[in-house]
């Protein structure tokens, strides 16, 4: 009892006054339930492989567009070559008429 109104003299100088209500013990509140936050977690999980993979889909066709844009150059670089050297040859077979006109 003498412990009791020693309490409530600390708590009338902090400005609390202790009431019937206050005195009474809390209940720890419950735990919410895991496995319904599992489940969103795994669902976002599963949204979260499909948005990646789809991403490394649009990559694979970024880089095979960009592969395919260098390998037409490949495939028509004979054919290129030939124009370059027949454009040098006549190049060179004008400036010799030329040479020769002045």
């Amino acid at each position: 009892a003498d412990r009791d109104e020693r309490r409530g003299r600390e708590t009338e100088r902090e400005g609390r006054v202790m009431t019937a209500e206050s005195k009474k013990r809390l209940t720890r509140p419950t735990r919410p339930d895991r496995s319904q936050l599992d489940a969103q977690i795994e669902k976002l999980r599963t949204q979260i492989s499909k948005c990646h993979d789809k991403m490394g889909e649009l990559k694979n066709k970024i880089d095979n567009i960009k592969e395919g844009r260098k390998g037409q150059g490949s495939a028509t670089s004979g054919p290129r070559n030939k124009l370059i050297a027949l454009r040098t040859e006549l190049k060179g077979l004008f400036e010799e008429q030329n040479g020769i006109r002045t």
